[in-house]
């Protein structure tokens, strides 16, 4: 009698069970990863955003031009992060004479919807929250952790 190698169709079906249990697992847990990455990215360029207004602040004094305060263009920022790929959030700047706030709102229909506003201020204070649908006010107490 030969006895032939090889796997039962028990065996295999068994197999692909667990392979489909972790993709189950493993797929959701990569996508929260990636919406992390890219929240973490925009905080950087919102940082780096927040040090090229203060160099403009330290050269000229003031926010406010001929016709108003300036925008983000005059500093020659962009509104779209990040930068060189799909943008994931909208930013806006708010500025009074000496100070200045940058507002990240992650755009619709993108992996970045629902997961809260960015907020940095002149003050340095920051402040993300992802249960909010507005803006959140950053303090001395807020952080970018949620917390």
């Amino acid at each position: 009698m030969v006895k032939q190698a090889g796997f039962s169709l028990v065996e295999l079906m068994i197999v692909v069970v667990i392979v489909a249990i972790l993709t189950m697992i493993a797929i959701p847990s990569y996508e929260r990863y990636k919406v992390k990455v890219n929240r973490v990215a925009a905080q950087s360029d919102l940082v780096e955003m927040g040090t090229k207004l203060q160099q403009y602040l330290v050269t000229r004094r003031s926010f406010i031009k001929d016709n108003g305060f300036i925008g983000l263009n005059d500093v020659n920022l962009t509104n779209q992060l990040p930068r060189n790929e799909p943008s994931l959030y909208t930013v806006s700047l708010n500025v009074t004479a000496n100070s200045w706030e940058l507002i990240a709102a992650p755009n619709i229909d993108t992996r970045q919807e629902g997961d809260g506003f960015l907020v940095l201020n002149s003050k340095g204070y920051r402040c993300w929250n992802k249960q909010l649908t507005t803006a959140c006010q950053p303090s001395a107490t807020t952080n970018w952790d949620g917390r």
